[in-house]
C-alpha cells in the first residue's frame, strides 16, 4: 500500500475484515453436502487470531496453525504447521 499516516491512532477496519478476526469458524457445509460432526471436542474449526495474526484449526485428525494477511478482500497464509496424527 502507498500510503503514509501520521495519525496517532490507526484507521478502522472494514467491517469485512473485523468481522472473521476472533471468531471460531466452524465446517458446516463441504462440497455442497451438510457436514456434521458428531463430538464437540473434534469439531473442524478455524480462527483467526488477530492480536498476534496467526490462524489456527483443527481438521478433524490434526491440528494446524500459521500466519495470515487480510489485505482487501484476500486472505493470504504462510508458515503453514500441522501435527501428524492416525
Amino acid at each position: 500500500m502507498g500510503l503514509m499516516s501520521y495519525a496517532c491512532k490507526q484507521p478502522p477496519q472494514s467491517n469485512k475484515t473485523m468481522a472473521i478476526e476472533n471468531k471460531k469458524w466452524f465446517l458446516a457445509e463441504l462440497n455442497g453436502k451438510a457436514f456434521s460432526n458428531s463430538q464437540d471436542d473434534k469439531k473442524v474449526f478455524l480462527k483467526f487470531n488477530k492480536d498476534i495474526q496467526k490462524i489456527e484449526g483443527f481438521a478433524g485428525c490434526n491440528s494446524f496453525s500459521g500466519v495470515y494477511n487480510l489485505k482487501n478482500d484476500a486472505i493470504s497464509l504462510s508458515e503453514m504447521i500441522s501435527t501428524e496424527a492416525y
